[in-house]
């Protein structure tokens, strides 16, 4: 029966892809990891968790902003024939336009709310989230050009030195002159601006000339994209929703918990991510009843190896959390094991949901009900919990994470159950 599951499938092979995949991401992005542990053990715990909402918040705005863009970038190009120099150019357009507004807005409502908690990111002014952003958002732009032109040694060489860059310059300032919140985030933020010139550099074939854009390919450019967008729109709210809880608290060294437990949490999710990148190429090329087939064994394979995984990491949490951060971040091991379970659930989810819009008739609605479930009971859980210390505010956290997570991934499973009957039927009466 093996054997005849994966003829179907191609599951094995798709398993060493998927795993070679997520070495090259964990060796990408692993010195950005390393950079943070640097900042954190350094800074304090305040600060460092102002540093970590403050690249949360960075890379949510970047999304918001983004409208689908980089995705348009790669399927048009790719699939429709496009011109990839006319939709980075509508794309740029695009891009200094929102800048300027979103300037604008900045300096006429969000700058005399910087006091406010949800905007307060310590000694690091608001202007400079706004050009962070921005450098994640031409970065993505940059970068899907390099998907669309099938470039994937460079995309992969331009990923890891991105990691180089940031690891690099916070050794220099380490060693040179005291690590301080506002040079972590400078050299942040002068990493992103090199990377994007590397970025421009080999792409510079695309900036030969300027012509005015098409109204029919603005058109296509921007309205491609919008259902992707609305999903990774929900799917980050669910990652920024806690950070966002603990701003608006009392707690300010809870975002520095919290933002340990990010780091450790993401090593996790790059499972997710890796086989995402593959997922969707792969069920595409499968009849839905074979992708549903699929996507049970990959989902139900991935949790039980997660639920092995679980205890192991667990008794030892206090051990990892001393060897990384130090001692006085032990208090985050209540929120680092609650994300741990969340984040499982998270990226089961992630899989189960996929064939959602990879079937024949695709249905992205159904990852959005998903994805606000998971928001829903989330504030639900945060708003109803008490607290009275920081501990107990923390666990109200990580649980409101971990039960969301749960129930949108019971959701997931009963959509996905309900398709596959339904496809089951609909091949039966033929």
């Amino acid at each position: 029966m093996l054997e005849t599951i994966n003829k179907i499938s191609g599951l094995k092979k798709f398993l060493i892809d998927v795993f070679f995949l997520m070495i090259v991401t964990i060796g990408a992005k692993g010195l950005r990891y390393i950079s943070a542990v640097i900042i954190a053990r350094n800074l304090s715990i305040e600060d460092y968790g102002y540093y970590a909402y403050f690249i949360q918040m960075a890379g949510y705005i970047s999304v918001i902003i983004e409208v689908g863009l980089p995705t348009s970038i790669i399927v048009l190009s790719l699939r429709k024939g496009i011109d990839l120099e006319k939709i980075l150019r509508i794309s740029l357009i695009f891009l200094a336009i929102s800048a300027i507004f979103s300037y604008l807005f900045i300096k006429l409502y969000f700058e005399p709310r910087a006091g406010s908690s949800l905007f307060d990111f310590g000694d690091i002014e608001i202007q400079m989230l706004l050009i962070y952003s921005y450098l994640i958002f031409f970065g993505s732009l940059l970068m899907a050009c390099l998907r669309a032109k099938e470039k994937n040694q460079e995309y992969s060489l331009l990923l890891f030195f991105l990691g180089l860059l940031t690891f690099l310059l916070i050794l220099i300032i380490l060693f040179f002159e005291k690590l301080t919140l506002i040079n972590s985030i400078f050299s942040l933020i002068s990493a992103s601006a090199i990377w994007v010139l590397a970025l421009i550099y080999f792409n510079k074939n695309l900036f030969k000339k300027f012509e005015i854009p098409k109204l029919n390919h603005v058109s296509a450019v921007f309205n491609f994209g919008l259902k992707n967008y609305v999903t990774r729109l929900l799917s980050s709210g669910v990652q920024i929703l806690p950070f966002i809880f603990i701003a608006l608290s009392e707690y300010k060294n809870a975002l520095g918990y919290f933002g340990a437990a990010a780091i450790i949490v993401s090593l996790v999710r790059l499972i997710g991510q890796s086989i995402s990148m593959l997922l969707t190429a792969r069920l595409s090329k499968l009849a839905d009843k074979n992708s549903y087939m699929f996507t049970t064994l990959l989902s139900g394979g991935l949790g039980l190896v997660l639920f092995i995984s679980y205890p192991l990491i667990y008794f030892s949490l206090e051990h990892i959390i001393s060897f990384i951060y130090g001692q006085r971040y032990l208090p985050a091991v209540y929120i680092v094991n609650f994300s741990l379970i969340a984040v499982s659930f998270e990226v089961i989810t992630n899989v189960v949901i996929r064939p959602f819009i990879t079937q024949n008739i695709s249905r992205h609605y159904l990852q959005w009900i998903v994805y606000l479930i998971i928001l829903i009971i989330m504030i639900a859980s945060y708003m109803l919990s008490k607290w009275n210390d920081i501990s107990s505010f923390l666990i109200v956290i990580g649980k409101s994470m971990a039960l969301s997570n749960f129930i949108g991934l019971l959701a997931a499973i009963t959509f996905l159950i309900i398709l596959w009957k339904k496809t089951s039927i609909n091949v039966g009466d033929k």
